[in-house]
């Protein structure tokens, strides 16, 4: 019970953070999009790796 008191006070206390300094809240926002995109990248790239190593074995078998 007096868990969720606290964390109930500190999300909102980081709300009116947020809402008094918007620009740091733009800034944690672009932060996150920026490594989200990042990740995407680096996992396509990952999996289109995979797929040219899983064919290369294939027709390795198939020779």
């Amino acid at each position: 019970m007096i868990k969720k008191i606290l964390i109930a006070v500190l999300l909102i206390l980081l709300l009116l953070f947020f809402i008094e300094n918007p620009d740091t809240f733009k800034k944690f926002l672009n932060f996150s999009e920026d490594k989200i995109e990042k990740s995407i990248d680096t996992l396509s790239n990952k999996s289109i790796t995979n797929q040219t190593i899983e064919n290369k074995t294939i027709s390795n078998f198939t020779v």
